[in-house]
């Protein structure tokens, strides 16, 4: 009887001690209105302005403004991007140095603009003023993904193009789709991948530089398999900038490049998971009728190497693991995995997501890294005004 009374008063006093009655911690969440329509259009990222962290949104082709917040979710200032448009062309890319200094890369024109944080331009680069062309149809095109960087650093910026043969009339009837894409990738073997022009700001000095032939890389003995219209690969290759390097990457390769400030690789790294094997094969130009629907299907299901992250020491690698068509259309959702590395590239975690719960999406900030949630608001009415963000606990 008195081990029951004993229990008993136990139990009572835990349940009276506000702190014993919670020892399992909330995840500590960030919400932010961003007034922004949908996901897909919309860029994030963080900057530091003394001892305050700013949160910014882009969205460059509907709204057409950046939006900044404190940690709170106030919104704290915007910097509208018509002026952008009002020149008459789309934008690909922005990267935010400061709120001073937004550098804007336009599509398929080859202009670099910089405006200020209240929108206006004051400083326009032509690539082509200072790149030769063979002919005035054949070129190199700067090109980038909305949610992708252009890296700038002080005056130099570094980005991604391809050499596009025949460009001004590129959709030539009387070349077959087969013809097209076996020309279009044998141009991206032979051709550089990177593009760093040093000072942006001044244009009668200004300096470039090609380098990585990515695709011979990757791929030492396609020129002949190009040549016979043998196969085609999606290559979507992306880059971070991490410690004064870039580390080069194909979504569909299990290899990333350390590469210089002189474009030269130092180091190859080769990227595993225990979820999933990285990288996808190639598809036979010749049996692809509906090129771009079927390739999308095939290889986007496979293990792909995505996103990279530096963050207090701590370099973020994003994955998806490899799943069948008919997982996809049964569970409606992919798997992936965010891993740990130290910054020589030793790993040291990896933890697995799915992408109806949290979007592959990293923010970070000086506390740490945090993950888009996925909402079922966003999901059911494409609305994606309301970002939240859940800390990542390690």
């Amino acid at each position: 009887m008195k081990l029951y009374v004993y229990l008993f008063l136990l139990v009572l006093i835990w349940a009276c001690n506000p702190d014993a009655t919670n020892t399992i911690q909330q995840p500590k969440l960030l919400h932010f209105n961003t007034k922004m329509p949908s996901v897909k259009p919309r860029y994030f990222g963080s900057l530091t302005e003394g001892e305050k962290e700013l949160i910014y949104f882009i969205d460059a082709t509907t709204t057409k403004i950046i939006r900044y917040f404190d940690t709170a979710g106030n919104e704290v200032f915007n910097t509208p991007l018509n002026e952008l448009s009002d020149i008459g062309e789309a934008v690909f890319s922005v990267s935010i140095k400061n709120r001073d200094t937004i550098t804007a890369l336009t599509s398929y024109t080859n202009r670099i603009v910089h405006i200020n944080k209240q929108g206006r331009i004051f400083n326009q680069f032509l690539i082509d003023t200072i790149i030769p062309t063979v002919d005035s149809n054949s070129k190199y095109v700067l090109f980038s993904s909305i949610y992708c960087d252009i890296f700038t650093q002080k005056n130099t910026v570094l980005l991604t193009q391809e050499w596009r043969y025949n460009f001004s009339k590129e959709q030539d009837d009387t070349l077959t789709l087969e013809e097209h894409m076996t020309k279009f990738y044998f141009n991206k073997w032979h051709f550089p991948y990177l593009l760093k022009i040093d000072n942006i700001f001044d244009i009668t000095n200004s300096k470039y530089k090609f380098g990585l032939n990515l695709e011979q890389i990757l791929f030492p003995n396609d020129s002949i398999m190009l040549k016979d219209s043998s196969f085609i690969y999606l290559n979507y290759h992306n880059y971070a900038n991490i410690n004064s390097y870039t580390y080069v990457k194909s979504k569909y390769s299990n290899k990333m490049f350390k590469v210089n400030s002189d474009l030269e690789i130092e180091d190859t790294i080769i990227l595993t998971s225990k979820y999933t094997k990285i990288g996808a094969p190639r598809l036979n130009i010749k049996k692809v009728k509906h090129y771009v629907q079927q390739a999308f299907d095939n290889n986007t299901l496979n293990g792909a190497s995505k996103d990279l992250m530096y963050n207090n020491n701590i370099i973020y690698h994003i994955v998806y693991t490899k799943i069948t068509p008919e997982f996809y259309k049964e569970k409606g959702y992919r798997p992936w995995v965010l891993q740990e590395y130290d910054t020589n590239f030793k790993l040291l975690k990896e933890t697995p997501f799915f992408d109806n719960e949290y979007a592959p999406k990293l923010l970070g900030l000086k506390d740490g890294v945090y993950i888009e949630k996925v909402s079922t608001t966003e999901i059911n009415n494409y609305n994606g005004h309301y970002v939240t963000f859940e800390k990542y606990s390690h």
